[in-house]
């Protein structure tokens, strides 16, 4: 995959705008499952990514410091369930996150329409 370091793909920023919403709304760290559930919740988009696809891309994420991963706590085995990884997003995440979004709110200049000289 050929991209600037800081670029992200249309998944990784969804992705970073929910776990953003979500922290906004006092959830400090999610897992991915969550972040799925959330995203499909909140989506109009008929495109439903995989739950591999949200995985490789949470995991592009951390390995380039936009979000934080960690395994939860003991609490999990205690319940008698496998111990899920929650992830944050960072404020490099957020900082990226914000110049993609004004990236793609500039109009394309092989779209822009400009008047003849007359």
């Amino acid at each position: 995959m050929n991209r600037k370091r800081d670029g992200l793909l249309p998944l990784e920023a969804t992705l970073l705008s929910v776990g953003l919403l979500m922290k906004s709304r006092g959830d400090m760290a999610v897992y991915g499952y969550d972040l799925l559930k959330k995203l499909l919740a909140e989506t109009v988009d008929s495109r439903v990514p995989t739950h591999g696809a949200v995985y490789k891309a949470l995991g592009r994420l951390e390995e380039r410091g936009f979000v934080i991963g960690r395994w939860e706590d003991e609490g999990a085995t205690a319940a008698g369930r496998p111990r899920r990884k929650l992830y944050e997003v960072t404020a490099a995440g957020s900082a990226v996150l914000e110049r993609y979004e004004q990236v793609q709110a500039r109009p394309s200049p092989s779209v822009v329409w400009k008047p003849a000289r007359i």
